[in-house]
């Protein structure tokens, strides 16, 4: 049987909450920001993610007081909802130039008492997150937690050992869901850049398996695309090779789907994991299915562009669009996903408060149509890395459940780790 003793936070951690802003100031140093949405995401903080931080600046105060140390504990402090204040992650290494920006808390533990790998992981529990929807303060557009909240939030703490034991239990789970984000990101970026060298350099192979434009293939000059196209391609408008799919979904069948709202799609990602129950979602839905094509018409959601990877429900200011033959989903994605897009849809929004887009003003845009053979042998090695991806976002969604589960069971002493 695992005994605990009770602590206050504050006396067995030093606690320090971050001032740093995401704007660049003159006379300050360059950093890297690890934001809000890094802490919210991630069980603990590695060297894999420093390209995805933020470039910003901090003064030299900041910058001694909030780089991250391996050890420490980050969790968001600020929200606009309960639901996201005191989500936790562990600082897994030393970082020279990362600092934790605003909106969060760094906590240092005193490791005499407590190690940052078990605090975490009792952070994640559903009684601190308890503690934390109760105890925070503020409506409407923004809820916070006090310095004093803080403070006292009750830690058990078993021995170092046991902490350790639980730390590394915790640790391997995460390494694994990393260690499948990592393929994941190496999948995607591999798809995309055969797709720029078939479909944007025209490199393609030819008939004797050589870069076709390389090699010397016929170009002609495209008007509708104001560029050279290889000779045998041609031009199309974007409505005859993609179609929107999305169906009405009326009341009653609301709660047999998972729903996903826009703002939880990725950005530009083959697959996504998150889903929310259907009883948050209100009235304007539409159906998706396995493998639809996602867009967020709102201008601040043109950047979310990915697959679905099961059959759900999400508002109607997403497009869910799939394409009118198989042979061209893979291209049909890669376009959709692709910067003069987004810029295309961008320039064709209207409204001042929240633009939006229509699949009206859209469906005209002029696209490349390449040869079937080529798109389709595209199409046969992207399939085989969207199944893949997709099945490793699921399988980190199993492992995020089992540690959601097992969580309050293993820091409560109900289940030891051995």
């Amino acid at each position: 049987m695992i005994e605990f003793k009770k602590y206050r936070l504050g006396d067995i951690a030093d606690i320090i909450v971050s001032t740093v802003d995401k704007k660049s100031k003159e006379g300050q140093r360059k950093v890297r920001l690890c934001n809000f949405v890094d802490v919210y995401r991630n069980w603990a903080i590695t060297h894999d993610l420093y390209d995805d931080f933020m470039v910003a600046t901090a003064s030299d105060v900041e910058i001694e007081r909030f780089t991250l140390k391996r050890g420490q504990v980050a969790f968001t402090k600020d929200s606009e909802t309960r639901d996201d204040i005191g989500i936790a992650t562990y600082i897994a290494e030393d970082f020279d130039d990362v600092v934790l920006g605003y909106h969060t808390a760094l906590v240092t533990p005193h490791e005499d008492v407590i190690l940052g790998k078990y605090l975490n992981a009792f952070m994640h529990s559903k009684f601190i997150l308890k503690y934390f929807e109760m105890n925070a303060t503020g409506s409407g557009m923004r809820y916070t937690l006090s310095l004093e909240t803080i403070n006292d939030i009750p830690v058990l703490v078993p021995s170092l050992k046991e902490q350790k034991r639980i730390g590394d239990f915790f640790s391997i789970i995460d390494k694994k869901i990393c260690m499948n984000l990592k393929a994941v990101s190496e999948m995607e970026q591999f798809a995309k850049q055969l797709y720029d060298y078939w479909f944007v350099q025209f490199d393609f192979p030819d008939k004797d398996g050589r870069p076709y434009k390389t090699a010397g293939g016929r170009m002609v000059w495209s008007p509708q695309l104001k560029r050279e196209i290889p000779f045998s391609w041609s031009t199309d408008q974007l409505k005859n090779l993609v179609a929107e799919a999305g169906v009405s979904i009326p009341v009653s069948l609301r709660g047999s789907l998972p729903y996903t709202p826009m703002d939880k799609l990725p950005i530009r990602s083959m697959s996504f994991s998150s889903s929310l129950p259907t009883e948050e979602a209100q009235s304007s839905l539409v159906k998706y299915a396995k493998y639809d094509i996602l867009i967020g018409a709102m201008r601040v959601y043109f950047h979310r562009v990915c697959i679905a990877p099961f059959d759900g429900i999400t508002r109607t200011t997403t497009f869910v669009l799939r394409p009118k033959s198989d042979s061209y989903y893979a291209y049909c994605y890669e376009r959709l996903n692709a910067d003069d897009f987004i810029e295309y849809a961008i320039k064709m929004s209207n409204g001042s408060q929240q633009p939006m887009v229509s699949w009206s003003s859209l469906e005209n845009m002029p696209i490349l149509v390449p040869e079937e053979g080529i798109v389709s042998s595209f199409n046969g090695i992207f399939t085989k890395i969207r199944d893949r991806v997709i099945s490793l976002h699921l399988e980190n969604k199993q492992l995020n459940s089992l540690r959601e589960y097992i969580t309050p069971l293993i820091t409560s002493g109900q289940v030891n780790v051995i």
